[in-house]
């Protein structure tokens, strides 16, 4: 075999091969165009693309890859805006401790941009099919939360893909760390310990995260995520309870959401919610006794025209070291 046809050969190899990567790149490329229309369009001035997490608004490696590719094809398309290196963002991020649970409320978007100096966040969530990769990305204004635009696309799902898929972020703080970050929010009970399921309820997801001994009183976090196509007013109201395993009831409820607390009688914690960005929800009781195990949450709202209540059982309590309260 000649040398031009041996050289013709492995070129066609490493098409081929390269073939399902070319294509996914093709696709951000295409969705950063798209959204670069949305942005100009709208006047904005500087852009930051925070890492995007999985459906429960934890970092992956594959979301910061697919961040990272994204950012780099908005710049590429970028016409009257900048974009923030992501580096200097995570920064940030770190620095005023805004990224202990891979979130970006609006609370949280406000403060990054004040900090970052961008009036614009784009963030995403990645959901894994057996085929491909669903991305769904949103544009928030950073000063009010409002939604500027929103888009969709499915890469497909590479070998190199799957293998992202897995693994968190390594040395990012999160839910998952057993930890008290700062602020108060409390971490995850111990890996070993099974989290009870979701709840889904009228357009809202509620999803445990864990319950921590603090020292006198326990934190209970969930994230609370808007699952309808349009902004959701939400509201956590004082008549949510709690139940330890040993039959004691905690109608002296602390609640923060949104950025409000609300502790005892008080009305409610509101906040707008943003289609799939989940929001923290603390509910923090006093004197359980540390033959407690578990929790169960009694979670009452108000989301647009809808009055609910969200029972979940059996949330383990951890020490701050992780393991079950004894």
């Amino acid at each position: 075999m000649s040398t031009k046809w041996k050289a013709s050969g492995l070129l066609v190899v490493a098409i081929l091969l390269a073939g399902p990567l070319l294509c996914g790149a093709q696709d951000i490329r295409a969705l950063a165009t798209n959204i670069s229309q949305h942005i100009a369009a709208s006047g904005r001035k500087s852009v930051g693309v925070v890492d995007f997490t999985n459906l429960d608004g934890n970092p992956t490696e594959l979301g910061r890859y697919l961040a990272e590719e994204f950012s780099d094809a908005l710049f590429g398309e970028a016409k009257g805006f900048e974009v923030i290196d992501r580096t200097h963002l995570r920064a940030i991020l770190q620095e005023h401790k805004l990224a202990t649970t891979g979130l970006i409320n609006p609370s949280t978007a406000k403060v990054l941009g004040q900090f970052a100096g961008v009036d614009t966040l784009v963030t995403g969530t990645i959901t894994p099919f057996e085929e491909h990769v669903h991305i769904s990305l949103k544009v928030l204004d950073t000063e009010t939360a409002k939604l500027l635009a929103a888009d969709t696309v499915d890469i497909a799902r590479t070998k190199t893909i799957s293998d992202l898929i897995g693994p968190g972020v390594a040395g990012t703080p999160s839910l998952n760390s057993g930890s008290m970050p700062e602020g108060g929010n409390p971490g995850q009970a111990h890996p070993s310990v099974s989290l009870p399921a979701a709840v889904f309820s009228n357009e809202l997801l509620f999803t445990p995260r864990g319950c921590k001994d603090k020292g006198g009183t326990v934190a209970c976090l969930f994230t609370v995520t808007d699952k309808a196509d349009s902004n959701l007013r939400t509201l956590m109201s004082s008549q949510t309870f709690m139940v330890d395993d040993q039959g004691n009831q905690y109608n002296g409820t602390t609640i923060s959401f949104g950025g409000y607390t609300v502790a005892g009688v008080g009305c409610c914690a509101s906040s707008d919610l943003i289609p799939d960005v989940p929001a923290n929800l603390v509910v923090e009781v006093a004197n359980v006794p540390r033959a407690a195990q578990t929790m169960n949450a009694a979670l009452a709202y108000q989301a647009g025209a809808y009055n609910g209540k969200v029972v979940i059982r059996g949330i383990p309590i951890s020490r701050a070291g992780g393991a079950p309260l004894r």
